[in-house]
């Protein structure tokens, strides 16, 4: 969550855990660019929960913490 009055994106991380890749949108595992089609087709990032963010600690972990204080944050999850 951020304090911003009007973020310029998101960041985002889903959980591949039963998700057929086959029917999954391309451009959510097109890291190239730094993510560029991610973000022109989304205004955002999605990452895989699961994978590393930083060489230790997965993204789902990664997201939980503020990257300037090292304080924890909030996440907003939503199943579908």
């Amino acid at each position: 969550m951020t304090e911003k009055p009007i973020p310029g994106d998101f960041d985002a991380c889903w959980d591949p855990g039963g998700v057929d890749l086959t029917l999954l949108d391309p451009v959510l595992l097109d890291y190239s660019h730094m993510r560029r089609a991610q973000k022109q087709k989304y205004h955002g990032e999605f990452f895989p929960s699961v994978l590393l963010a930083d060489g230790t600690h997965t993204f789902l972990e990664y997201f939980q913490v503020e990257k300037n204080t090292g304080l924890s944050k909030g996440l907003i999850v939503i199943h579908l």
